[in-house]
């Protein structure tokens, strides 16, 4: 549940910040925004 979870998450992320890369590599790279809200929905079930 919570690799299949992470690894949805993972490709969600890249597919979003795919087009973003080639601009900003550094930024997207190091994003801490998304994480902590994906570990806390993952807390919480």
């Amino acid at each position: 549940g919570y690799w299949t979870a992470l690894k949805a998450f993972s490709s969600a992320k890249f597919m979003s910040t795919g087009k973003s890369k080639k601009l900003l590599p550094a930024k997207s790279l190091s994003t801490p925004k998304p994480k902590p809200f994906f570990v806390r929905k993952i807390k919480n079930k």
